[in-house]
C-alpha cells in the first residue's frame, strides 16, 4: 500500500492535478500535508485513509483550487482538533 513517504515524491510533480488515494490506509495528516506543495491539484479522493484525522482538512484549505471527489465515505474521520479551519471550501462535484 501507499505510505507516507511516497508522497514526499508525488508532491514533486507540481503539474499534478487528480490524486486518487482512496483505501490507502497507511496514510496520516503528515504524509497528507506533504501534498500542499500541489498548487495545481484540483481533485482528492481520500475515501478510506483511515488513518486522517479531521485536521487533515486545516492543511487541505491550503490549496485554494482543491476540490474534493464526489462520494467519498469520510464518517470515520475523528475529531482531534476542536476547532474547524477559519474557512474551507468543499465542493462534491455531481
Amino acid at each position: 500500500t501507499l505510505r507516507d513517504a511516497c508522497l514526499g515524491i508525488i508532491a514533486q510533480i507540481p503539474e499534478l492535478k487528480h490524486l486518487e488515494l482512496g483505501q490507502c490506509a497507511g496514510l496520516t495528516d503528515q504524509g497528507i500535508a506533504q501534498l500542499t506543495a500541489l498548487d495545481a491539484l484540483e481533485r482528492l479522493d481520500l475515501s478510506g485513509c483511515r488513518q486522517l484525522t479531521d485536521a487533515v482538512f486545516h492543511t487541505l484549505a491550503r490549496l485554494p483550487g482543491l476540490r474534493m471527489v464526489p462520494g467519498q465515505k469520510l464518517r470515520y474521520l475523528p475529531n482531534t482538533s476542536f476547532r474547524g479551519p477559519r474557512s474551507l471550501l468543499v465542493e462534491w462535484e455531481t
